[in-house]
């Protein structure tokens, strides 16, 4: 699985500014692992 922990400050920043964000990447990349840390992180 791919490391996504350095793309997430970047996406943090994009969904508090209230911006859309798009994930399109190939199979195994951490896609639902990108989505679920950005849920965990926002229902703390």
């Amino acid at each position: 699985m791919a490391a996504v922990a350095k793309k997430m400050d970047a996406v943090f920043q994009l969904v508090n500014e209230g911006a859309y964000f798009n994930i399109s990447y190939p199979w195994q990349y951490g896609k639902t692992t990108t989505l679920f840390n950005i849920a965990q992180a926002f229902s703390q």
